[in-house]
């Protein structure tokens, strides 16, 4: 594990606890890359709102306006799903997982897919954590802006604010001195298990590896309302939005 404290803009704490490396007896770091996972997400949301202030996209508007081939089996939903919705966990599907888990489609081939993915609630009716969303969130990105959602990432938000070992897919981790190896605990035992490396369709929802020393600069780039020292990357007004609450999640 690697944790980060930051209060009134210091740094309290950032400390590597544990091992990177058992077989080497290796250190974790604050330089240790790991895979955040879904804390990807957000990166896709703040990617979403700087289009958003550049005026390619519109909050509310629907995903069919700039994605007319855009569809899910819910006719209602394929007219109705705005760029919001995207993001909120709401559009009607369970998580179909193993649609795309060790799969090597391309984005755009799991876009087209989910036209045959069955619903089990009406859409907005209610929250259901979906990857999926977040994946055409990243698909979309590609499609108003001609980059790629890696891409796209890697320079309007890890460039400018300084995060210069964070990456986009664990094969790049593994070029660097200091990342962490993935371990499961087996029968009481701890034992190393390959990297999830196929990512090719779902990025946007969970590939970002980072460490302590650039996740701080996203960490105030968030707590400071889009700042990155006096430079303002994301107009507050649109990075509220990220932060704000938009559905209801059950006891």
């Amino acid at each position: 594990a690697a944790v980060i404290i930051l209060k009134d803009g210091k740094v309290l704490l950032s400390q590597g606890f544990g091992k990177r490396n058992v077989a080497e007896n290796l250190d974790v770091t604050p330089r240790t890359l790991f895979p955040i996972g879904s804390s990807s997400k957000a990166f896709t949301s703040a990617a979403i709102a700087m289009l958003v202030e550049e005026g390619k996209l519109e909050w509310d508007m629907p995903v069919r306006h700039y994605l007319p081939a855009f569809k899910l089996r819910d006719q209602f939903a394929t007219e109705r799903m705005t760029v919001r919705d995207l993001l909120c966990h709401r559009c009607g599907l369970p998580r179909h997982e193993f649609l795309w888990y060790g799969s090597s489609m391309t984005r755009k081939e799991m876009v087209e897919r989910l036209a045959y993915l069955e619903p089990n609630a009406d859409f907005r009716a209610l929250y259901q954590y979906n990857n999926f969303m977040y994946a055409l969130a990243g698909y979309l990105i590609e499609q108003v802006t001609g980059q790629t959602w890696e891409e796209f990432v890697a320079t309007r938000i890890f460039k400018p604010l300084g995060m210069s070992t964070s990456n986009t897919d664990v094969k790049d981790s593994q070029k660097t001195d200091d990342y962490a190896l993935p371990y499961e605990e087996k029968k009481g035992e701890i034992v190393e298990v390959p990297f999830y490396s196929i990512f090719q369709a779902m990025g946007p929802a969970g590939s970002i590896s980072t460490n302590l020393e650039d996740i701080e600069h996203w960490l105030r780039f968030q707590l400071n309302e889009g700042k990155h020292g006096e430079t303002q990357l994301l107009a507050a007004e649109h990075l509220t939005q990220n932060h704000t609450p938009h559905t209801v999640v059950p006891a």
